[in-house]
Order: C-alpha cells, then sequence, then structure tokens
C-alpha cells in the first residue's frame, strides 16, 4: 500500500497521488492456485501540504521520528493466496506494514495543570483480507473483507468520568 502525497490535493492525476516504493514482487502459479510475495523495503509515509497552505489536512507532529528505510527489521511484506472453489475466485492476504499516519501516544496527569506531553510514533499494523468473485448469470458477485486489529484510532469521548485517574475509552 503505497502512501499518498497530499501537497497538492486536487491538481495530480488519481495515480500521481501515489508515492512510489521499491519492491520486490514474486508469483508462484500452480494448477488452480495463485501465490504471491511483496517485499517493500522501502519505507515512507504520508506527505503532508506545508502548514498554511490550502491544502492542508494534517501536519507532522514536532518530534516525530520515522523508522529507517532500507533496514531489514524496517521493511513491509505481504502474501496472497488465491484459488479456484467451486467456481468462485477466493484469496486470503495478509499484509505487515507501517501505519502511514503517525499515533500521538500523549501522557496526561489529571489531578495537575502540568501540560500533557505527546509521543508521536509511527507503529506497525497487520492486516489481513479475503475476497471472493461469482459470476451468476449476467451479473458477478464481488465481496470483500479487512481486517485491521492493530489500527489506533481517535477517541471522541477521552474523558474521565469516573474520576480514577485514566481517560476512559468509552
Amino acid at each position: 500500500m503505497n502512501p499518498l502525497d497530499f501537497r497538492e490535493l486536487i491538481l495530480p492525476d488519481l495515480l500521481d497521488y501515489r508515492i512510489p516504493l521499491w519492491s520486490l514482487k514474486l508469483d508462484y502459479y500452480q494448477s488452480n492456485s495463485t501465490y504471491e510475495l511483496v517485499w517493500i523495503p522501502d519505507v515512507r509515509f504520508h506527505e503532508t501540504a506545508p502548514r498554511g497552505s490550502e491544502w492542508e489536512l494534517l501536519q507532522r507532529v514536532p518530534g516525530t521520528e520515522e523508522p529507517d528505510t532500507y533496514k531489514l527489521e524496517n521493511s513491509e511484506i505481504g502474501f496472497k493466496v488465491s484459488s479456484n472453489l467451486y467456481d468462485t475466485e477466493v484469496s486470503l492476504s495478509y499484509f505487515w506494514t507501517w501505519d502511514d499516519f503517525p499515533v500521538i501516544f500523549r501522557s496526561i496527569d489529571l489531578n495537575s495543570a502540568q501540560e500533557p506531553e505527546f509521543f508521536p510514533t509511527f507503529s506497525r499494523i497487520k492486516m489481513y483480507g479475503a475476497t471472493f468473485v461469482k459470476q451468476l448469470g449476467a451479473r458477478i458477485l464481488k465481496g470483500e473483507i479487512a481486517y485491521v486489529p492493530d489500527k489506533y484510532f481517535g477517541l471522541r469521548n477521552d474523558v474521565d468520568k469516573n474520576n480514577d485517574g485514566f481517560v476512559d475509552s468509552l
């Protein structure tokens, strides 16, 4: 999954939004199945628009450190297995990658007037996926699902409702 370039939001063509990455892709075909492996040693993240520009949507938080590119432990890897079962093309996939948006962790002491500390960090995520394609007469039925258990999302209700000194999640 390529990171996006938000510096000129509506000016480039749709394909030019994606930042190209060096990668290695291997395909193996065996009778009714296809096996794909992708390895991406080139680690990059979304490019934000300059502060104050008309395209500004998000900004890098000062202090955000990016993992080193072209280090084996920072590379991304994924695989996909496709096959035909009962006239239906099905596939299962897995991708171990970096989230292209940093997660901004924070430390807050709710019982003091001290400013919160922020720790912007790029996090690793695992993505699991499945797809199917089935022809039904003149129609095509397609479906896909993705499960991303490690993705962080912002909370809307981030308050300490029960006064235990911790921010409640709901």
